[in-house]
């Protein structure tokens, strides 16, 4: 066997031994992905099913997350590419799906890419792994307040028609919120009036409550 010092001094060159492969899938990645799946979960089974009570998109945000989780972890592994710029490709990447589907709420769109977020960063955060789990928890925890509306009140919009014109004055609107509040149930906090039809005596109106 040739000295590789012996070699280089009188010239000759000494064969390269191939660097080794990284190895993937050691405790490192599976405690990421068990924290990554803990998290959608938690998302997914304990804030969007009971607030909306809708089943359609559970396989969509379940599946999705975990793809970008292994695509970005394998791809921050092996440095095929620079890491972070390929992350937030994926999610730029991903979030175009649904452009080729049928049309999703704003709020859909939102929890897609909440579900997402979760991926890339389970999938790519270095540092301690307390600091990685209370991100998590601060992602579900804030999507969960924001949709429960204990942290801000969001405020609805319907159109009302009434068959009367009266207290569609200006100066009659607390009195006409009033009777709307109590024919309708509902917690008005104002109103516009779209709509003034004086030959039917009626009016369209927009209300707007919590």
């Amino acid at each position: 066997m040739v000295d590789p010092v012996l070699a280089q001094e009188s010239g000759q060159q000494v064969a390269q031994a191939p660097a080794a492969r990284p190895q993937l899938f050691t405790t490192f990645f599976y405690t990421r992905l068990i924290t990554n799946t803990i998290s959608v979960f938690a998302l997914v089974m304990f804030v969007y099913l009971p607030i909306h009570r809708k089943k359609d998109y559970f396989f969509t945000f379940i599946i999705l997350n975990f793809l970008v989780f292994i695509i970005t972890f394998l791809i921050n592994k092996t440095s095929a590419f620079s890491g972070i710029g390929t992350a937030f490709g994926l999610l730029a990447f991903f979030s175009l799906l649904r452009l080729r589907t049928d049309t999703i709420s704003m709020k859909d769109m939102t929890y897609l890419f909440v579900v997402l977020t979760i991926g890339l960063v389970n999938a790519t955060m270095s540092g301690p792994f307390y600091e990685l789990i209370t991100l998590d928890v601060v992602i579900v925890g804030i999507t969960f307040g924001l949709d429960k509306e204990w942290l801000s009140k969001s405020i609805h919009m319907r159109e009302l028609q009434v068959d009367s014109l009266d207290n569609i004055m200006p100066q009659q609107t607390d009195r006409l919120i009033a009777d709307l509040r109590v024919r309708t149930g509902l917690e008005i906090q104002r109103i516009h009036v779209q709509s003034v039809d004086l030959v039917k005596k009626r009016a369209v109106l927009q209300v707007y409550y919590y």
